[in-house]
């Protein structure tokens, strides 16, 4: 693992590490009103634990997931309207992930009225059947 990963994704630089239901979730929220969210791929959750703990990782390649965050009226959530990407961006190397969040970090104010998805407790149930291979009732 990098040093440079180490030093800039930890709570002394800002981030908040959590527990997530993929193992591990690191946020960190910005002046600009915009965040990121960074969690393990599927079937690599050892690897933020690592990171967040400041080991280097075991498994192999280290893949993360990122998602732009927004605040509307208190509340954060998925931006999905950013020029960085419309989606959350996958497979990702911690030295991508350092520069998705210095591109996060340096975007101007968001200024739009659309409000954040938040990530409710019954779409986390449904993502808990669909890890275990179980489709969810629509």
């Amino acid at each position: 693992m990098s040093n440079l990963a180490t030093t800039e994704i930890s709570s002394n630089n800002g981030f908040i590490v959590e527990q997530h239901f993929l193992g591990f979730q690191a946020k960190k929220f910005f002046p600009n009103g915009y965040g990121v969210s960074i969690i393990p791929e599927v079937g690599n959750i050892a690897n933020l634990r690592s990171l967040c703990e400041g080991r280097a990782n075991t498994l192999g390649k280290e893949e993360y997931e990122v998602a732009v965050l927004h605040q509307v009226d208190g509340d954060w959530g998925l931006c999905y309207d950013t020029r960085i990407t419309n989606d959350v961006i996958r497979r990702l190397s911690l030295q991508e992930v350092l520069n998705v969040v210095r591109e996060i970090e340096s975007l101007p104010p968001k200024t739009t009225e659309n409000k954040p998805i938040i990530y409710t407790e019954e779409m986390a149930a449904e993502d808990d059947l669909l890890l275990a291979g179980v489709c969810p009732d629509k």
